[in-house]
Protein backbone atom coordinates (compact mmCIF):
# COMPACT_ATOMS: atom_id res chain seq x y z
CA UNK A 1 0.00 0.00 0.00
CA UNK A 2 3.06 2.46 -0.41
CA UNK A 3 2.82 5.45 -3.10
CA UNK A 4 -0.96 5.29 -3.48
CA UNK A 5 -2.68 8.54 -2.69
CA UNK A 6 -5.40 9.18 -0.11
CA UNK A 7 -8.83 9.77 -2.76
CA UNK A 8 -11.76 8.51 -0.83
CA UNK A 9 -13.17 10.06 2.12
CA UNK A 10 -14.40 7.52 4.71
CA UNK A 11 -16.86 8.05 8.18
CA UNK A 12 -16.03 5.75 11.21
CA UNK A 13 -19.46 5.19 13.19
CA UNK A 14 -19.76 3.38 16.81
CA UNK A 15 -23.05 2.25 18.29
CA UNK A 16 -24.73 4.38 20.60
CA UNK A 17 -27.22 5.09 23.20
CA UNK A 18 -28.63 8.23 22.18
CA UNK A 19 -32.11 9.92 23.64
CA UNK A 20 -35.12 9.86 21.14
CA UNK A 21 -36.53 12.85 22.34
CA UNK A 22 -39.02 11.16 24.40
CA UNK A 23 -37.72 10.33 27.49
CA UNK A 24 -36.44 6.89 26.23
CA UNK A 25 -33.34 5.69 24.16
CA UNK A 26 -32.32 3.93 21.15
CA UNK A 27 -29.77 2.48 20.22
CA UNK A 28 -28.32 4.33 16.73
CA UNK A 29 -24.38 4.57 15.08
CA UNK A 30 -23.06 7.55 15.61
CA UNK A 31 -19.84 9.40 13.45
CA UNK A 32 -17.22 9.71 15.86
CA UNK A 33 -14.22 10.25 13.21
CA UNK A 34 -14.00 11.16 9.37
CA UNK A 35 -10.68 11.15 7.20
CA UNK A 36 -8.80 10.82 3.99
CA UNK A 37 -8.06 6.95 3.36
CA UNK A 38 -6.46 4.91 0.44
CA UNK A 39 -8.71 1.64 -0.90
CA UNK A 40 -6.65 -1.19 -1.36
CA UNK A 41 -8.68 -4.35 -3.06
CA UNK A 42 -7.50 -7.68 -1.10
CA UNK A 43 -6.95 -10.62 -3.64
CA UNK A 44 -5.53 -13.34 -1.40
CA UNK A 45 -5.96 -15.98 0.87
CA UNK A 46 -8.75 -18.19 1.85
CA UNK A 47 -11.10 -15.82 3.83
CA UNK A 48 -11.16 -13.44 0.53
CA UNK A 49 -12.30 -16.29 -1.66
CA UNK A 50 -14.81 -17.52 0.58
CA UNK A 51 -16.08 -13.67 0.65
CA UNK A 52 -15.90 -13.55 -3.05
CA UNK A 53 -18.28 -16.64 -3.04
CA UNK A 54 -20.64 -15.18 -0.85
CA UNK A 55 -20.01 -11.92 -2.65
CA UNK A 56 -18.57 -9.64 -0.29
CA UNK A 57 -15.89 -7.02 -0.62
CA UNK A 58 -13.09 -6.97 1.61
CA UNK A 59 -10.33 -4.45 1.08
CA UNK A 60 -7.26 -2.90 2.95
CA UNK A 61 -7.27 0.64 3.76
CA UNK A 62 -4.62 2.68 4.86
CA UNK A 63 -5.49 5.95 7.21
CA UNK A 64 -3.32 8.90 8.31
CA UNK A 65 -2.89 8.50 12.68
CA UNK A 66 -4.45 11.07 14.71
CA UNK A 67 -6.14 10.28 17.80
CA UNK A 68 -9.27 9.88 15.83
CA UNK A 69 -7.94 6.93 14.11
CA UNK A 70 -6.36 5.85 17.03
CA UNK A 71 -9.53 5.28 18.31
CA UNK A 72 -11.28 3.28 15.84
CA UNK A 73 -12.21 0.36 17.20
CA UNK A 74 -13.27 -3.13 15.56
CA UNK A 75 -16.68 -2.71 16.85
CA UNK A 76 -17.23 0.77 14.41
CA UNK A 77 -18.41 0.52 10.76
CA UNK A 78 -17.15 2.32 7.94
CA UNK A 79 -18.46 4.29 5.77
CA UNK A 80 -17.66 5.47 2.36
CA UNK A 81 -18.78 8.79 2.22
CA UNK A 82 -18.85 9.48 -1.39
CA UNK A 83 -20.63 5.82 -2.40
CA UNK A 84 -22.59 5.46 0.50
CA UNK A 85 -21.10 1.76 1.26
CA UNK A 86 -21.23 0.54 4.77
CA UNK A 87 -17.84 -1.81 5.66
CA UNK A 88 -18.04 -3.64 8.53
CA UNK A 89 -14.20 -3.16 10.43
CA UNK A 90 -12.73 -6.90 10.73
CA UNK A 91 -9.14 -5.90 11.59
CA UNK A 92 -7.35 -2.47 13.12
CA UNK A 93 -3.77 -2.02 13.19
CA UNK A 94 -2.39 1.23 14.47
CA UNK A 95 0.78 -0.46 15.58
CA UNK A 96 2.69 -1.17 12.96
CA UNK A 97 3.65 2.22 11.21
CA UNK A 98 3.31 4.72 13.76
CA UNK A 99 2.20 7.30 11.36
CA UNK A 100 -1.09 5.06 9.48
CA UNK A 101 -4.06 3.02 10.66
CA UNK A 102 -4.72 -0.15 8.66
CA UNK A 103 -7.68 -1.63 8.64
CA UNK A 104 -8.97 -4.72 7.02
CA UNK A 105 -13.04 -4.04 6.29
CA UNK A 106 -15.60 -6.40 4.60
CA UNK A 107 -18.80 -5.29 2.22
CA UNK A 108 -21.78 -6.94 1.79
CA UNK A 109 -22.36 -8.70 5.34
CA UNK A 110 -24.93 -8.08 7.91
CA UNK A 111 -24.04 -5.03 10.28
Amino acid sequence: MRGGKMHESVAFDSYTRAGDGYGGFAEVWAEQYTCRAEFVYDQGGEAVEAAAVAEQSTFKVRIRSSIGADAIRSSYRMRDVRRGVIYNIREVDNITNRKMVYLVVEAGVAQ
